[in-house]
């Protein structure tokens, strides 16, 4: 794979991940096939600060959970308004990271052609 893709590909989405998670994005991208890549950089990643705003004004009713595929979560979370607010406010803290984990869960996955 091209380095030069490879670090367009970080400089415009190096944000919607861990920066820990970076360096193994980088050579996982360095041994994936360029058709892969193309899917690699076109997947739809959730960002970060608009997950923060979802779980921010929509997260009483879990639009943040459901917004990350997670429905389970979701629904719990909108027949407890929130867990009852406790729930609520761990997730405009934790959301965006956790937004972060699953987009490199999904780039591996896209990788490793499981997606």
């Amino acid at each position: 794979m091209n380095d030069f893709r490879i670090d367009n590909f970080l400089f415009a989405r190096g944000g919607f991940f861990r920066e820990k998670d970076l360096a193994k994005i980088r050579g996982t991208l360095k041994k994936t096939d360029d058709s892969l890549f193309d899917e690699i950089v076109s997947f739809n990643y959730k960002d970060p600060k608009i997950m923060l705003l979802v779980s921010a004004f929509f997260g009483w009713f879990g639009a943040d959970r459901f917004a990350l595929g997670e429905k389970g979560k979701g629904l719990l979370k909108l027949i407890t308004l929130g867990g009852f607010g406790v729930w609520y406010i761990i997730d405009v803290f934790k959301i965006s990271k956790d937004a972060k984990r699953l987009n490199f869960q999904s780039l591996l996955k896209i990788a490793k052609n499981e997606l």
